[in-house]
């Protein structure tokens, strides 16, 4: 899987455990899914917005890392310490979203999940809704047109016998630290 970088200067301390991934919708209302992304990842570039994910995936399933997971980006209130967020590009809440997204999204998880030993279930992959903090304040993402059952089913045809860590795939601290200060 390709990773694009775009580095977001809104970033935490250096994680310390991984509970679990928080899936995101990015619904920034924007006429295309070209311009939501390019939105997105501006607003995550901005020191002003206050917020982050660590990776954003697009319509066509491109894979933007925009905080390395050894960090915490800001997605998810109080839950950034152990919580890894993904936002996935959907303009408005009735926007479907792609068989690529979910594609990228299992390929993804599948190598978080190697990396941080998590099993790849429900109690460690939630929506942003189903967050504290995201109940607390009304969030709805990922929404009704994410399909979990899906997500699932194609984590299940995806996971190999004997997965493989993501090393190959992430950035190390000091790649990371490099490209902050480009």
């Amino acid at each position: 899987m390709k990773m694009r970088q775009r580095p977001s200067p809104n970033v935490g301390n250096p994680r310390q455990s991984t509970v679990g991934v928080v899936i995101h919708s990015t619904r920034g209302g924007a006429t295309t899914p070209e311009l939501e992304l390019r939105a997105t990842l501006n607003w995550f570039s901005s020191r002003a917005s206050w917020v982050s994910a660590h990776y954003v995936i697009a319509r066509d399933g491109a894979v933007w890392i925009c905080v390395d997971p050894a960090y915490e980006a800001w997605h998810a209130g109080e839950h950034n310490v152990e919580w890894l967020g993904i936002e996935l590009v959907q303009a408005v809440v009735t926007d479907e979203y792609s068989l690529e997204q979910y594609g990228t999204l299992a390929e993804l998880l599948i190598e978080l999940g190697a990396r941080f030993g998590l099993a790849l279930d429900r109690t460690t992959l939630r929506g942003h809704d189903e967050m504290p903090q995201g109940i607390a304040q009304g969030k709805t993402d990922p929404g009704y047109k994410f399909s979990w059952d899906l997500l699932m089913k194609t984590l299940q045809g995806l996971i190999p016998a004997e997965p493989k860590g993501a090393a190959n795939m992430l950035m190390t601290e000091e790649q990371y630290r490099e490209l902050m200060r480009l």
